[in-house]
């Protein structure tokens, strides 16, 4: 009798073990990380959402004022996603991978004051979802 439920606890052991050691979805991978992907828009103010590749060409940054030092001046890094419009404004921007608190607030609101040549299509000028990194140093 002992030794069956000894050989059932151990069964159970390594099945537990199993499972805790599986492949986890890739969404769990991302949260863990902090970069969750971007929201799934496909549409901005009724004209069509496009991401940058092919034959997309990126928006050019041409005003980026510097963010504001953060309390403790030390080094950051956040990412964050927005919509940078035909009019050169970044719009819905969100935190993609979060730093502090404080960083995150300081880059939303550097981000806003930032301004870009939009993005091109041909000739044509389109929206883009991107990222965009501010870096304090």
């Amino acid at each position: 009798m002992r030794r069956f439920i000894g050989l059932v606890l151990l069964v159970c052991v390594c099945a537990c073990v199993g499972w805790a050691q599986q492949e986890r979805p890739a969404e769990e991978k991302l949260e863990e990380t902090g970069l969750l992907p971007p929201p799934n828009l496909n549409f901005f103010q009724g004209r069509p959402l496009y991401r940058v590749g092919g034959e997309i060409k990126p928006p050019q940054l041409y005003e980026s004022p510097e963010p504001e030092p953060l309390k403790d001046f030390r080094a950051a890094r956040v990412v964050l996603w927005c919509v940078i419009a035909t009019d050169g404004k970044p719009y819905m921007i969100r935190v993609a991978k979060r730093n502090s608190m404080e960083a995150d607030q300081k880059a939303m609101t550097t981000v806003s004051k930032w301004r870009w040549k939009p993005a091109k299509m041909k000739k044509d000028d389109v929206d883009v979802l991107t990222t965009v990194e501010v870096v304090w140093r």
